[in-house]
């Protein structure tokens, strides 16, 4: 998800990931917050971030899963079984033969981060890690350019000592006030 995420950052979107998070969570909705709902579309709605969509989004319908006695299977949405139904059986007739398949499992959404490595983690908490840990990049970033920039000099005017005429400059032997 970190290309992602260094998009939606790049582009000033991140507030945006954030509140649609914060929306879903706080509406029980377990879609990914990148999901735009179109309830007039045949698919019902589609990804806001699909050029940039993670890998376990890019392998959604070319992937499986091991059922409970670890034979290998196809996963697909009702979407794509309704689109395409002959595709659909075909690549299930080929991975049930032992066709080669990517494992969904060989690229979830684990937070390795965390401290638990493999912690397989719901889309939109992968999304407010990855997000989190861009954006900690980013402010150490800044913070390191920031430490290699120029820094500016301060000058500091000296006044002039007590009793001494202000529009006359100093002697250059006269003492320097204490900074």
């Amino acid at each position: 998800m970190a290309p992602l995420v260094t998009r939606l950052l790049a582009r000033g979107s991140a507030l945006d990931l954030r509140a649609a998070l914060a929306q879903r969570e706080a509406a029980g909705d377990r879609r990914c917050a990148l999901f735009l709902p179109e309830p007039n579309s045949s698919t019902g709605g589609r990804c806001s971030a699909y050029e940039d969509r993670p890998s376990i989004c890019r392998l959604f319908a070319f992937a499986a899963r091991r059922d409970a006695d670890g034979t290998p299977e196809l996963v697909t949405c009702r979407t794509l079984r309704a689109a395409d139904p002959q595709a659909v059986a075909r690549a299930e007739r080929d991975v049930a033969a032992g066709g080669p398949v990517v494992f969904y499992s060989d690229h979830c959404l684990a937070d390795a981060a965390s401290g638990s490595a493999g912690e397989l983690r719901p889309i939109n908490r992968a999304l407010e890690g990855a997000l989190a840990r861009a954006e900690l990049a980013l402010h150490y970033s800044r913070l390191e350019a920031a430490e290699d920039a120029p820094q500016p000099v301060l000058v500091v005017p000296v006044p002039p000592p007590t009793g001494a005429d202000p529009t006359q400059p100093p002697p250059r032997d006269a003492p320097r006030p204490a900074a």
